[in-house]
């Protein structure tokens, strides 16, 4: 559960330098829309995104490369990895039912 909070956080603070890049890049002219998330992610490893989609369609199911990755891909940075970061951190908090049972004596 920490290791699963710690890269959500992770992912959230990739998401703010996301935004600071794509504010930067609108405040120089340099680019008037952000960066999408495929675009980012073959910037930063190429091999591995072309390896993803053959992996989906092989071994998981062909529909989800289509329906769910494949739009992913296509989104805004900033907002995926925050909602990803967000949702991951959420998920992996510790439960407080958990945390009481552990420190009350017996």
């Amino acid at each position: 559960m920490v290791f699963g909070r710690l890269v959500g956080w992770l992912m959230v603070l990739c998401g703010i330098v996301v935004l600071g890049r794509d504010l930067l890049a609108w405040f120089y002219k340099e680019s008037d829309t952000p960066i999408v998330f495929g675009k980012l992610w073959y910037d930063l490893n190429p091999g591995s995104l072309q390896l993803l989609q053959p992996a989906i369609q092989r071994h998981i199911h062909p529909a989800l490369w289509d329906w769910i990755v494949q739009p992913l891909l296509l989104f805004w940075a900033f907002p995926t990895l925050m909602v990803a970061g967000s949702l991951l951190i959420l998920v992996c908090r510790p439960r407080r039912d958990r945390a009481r049972r552990r420190w009350r004596p017996e």
